[in-house]
């Protein structure tokens, strides 16, 4: 996969490459963010979704993009990429990569739980770079929170479980 290392944590930050990659032109670098979920209060977690960019990555379905493995039963607590897109690969999955160009990249994803009435944190690690880039939006809100904002970085943001199916969007603007 990307070449940045998953559990890196944000706070000690990612490869400083911003002033180099506008004086030559390169490409971001390869990088992902891991995308974690927590119950604090039952001890449910999935810390298994991963976003990024990646050489090699292809737009839509490719050899980067894993299927997510749904829960079998309730409760369940978990996040996943919807990709109803994606033709004869359409499902969900568990990492998301992208080509490593530059623009804007969105990523949507799921928060899915059952039972409802829930307080989860969402949180992330990855290279502080690409959360500096980044914003993670809640869809149904509109709300939108800067990865990179150090009253959240560690801790995440709380989210109340008010549908079995919450929607959200990580945005990348590389550039």
């Amino acid at each position: 996969l990307a070449s940045t290392k998953p559990n890196q944590l944000a706070v000690t930050g990612g490869k400083a490459s911003g002033a180099r990659q506008a004086i030559t032109g390169k490409p971001p670098a390869d990088w992902n963010i891991r995308l974690l979920v927590d119950d604090y209060k039952t001890g449910w977690k999935h810390h298994s979704t991963l976003l990024g960019l990646a050489s090699g990555a292809k737009i839509g379905f490719d050899a980067n993009d894993l299927p997510a493995m749904p829960p079998l039963s309730a409760p369940y607590l978990y996040l996943a990429f919807p990709h109803n897109d994606w033709g004869a690969q359409k499902g969900d999955y568990a990492t998301d990569f992208r080509p490593n160009q530059r623009g804007t990249h969105e990523w949507p994803f799921e928060l899915r739980a059952n039972p409802i009435g829930a307080t989860v944190y969402l949180r992330w690690l990855g290279p502080i770079d690409a959360l500096k880039n980044s914003q993670l939006i809640d869809v149904a809100t509109g709300k939108a929170v800067s990865p990179a904002d150090p009253k959240v970085i560690s801790a995440g943001i709380p989210i109340n479980v008010t549908s079995s199916v919450m929607q959200f969007k990580w945005r990348y603007v590389a550039k």
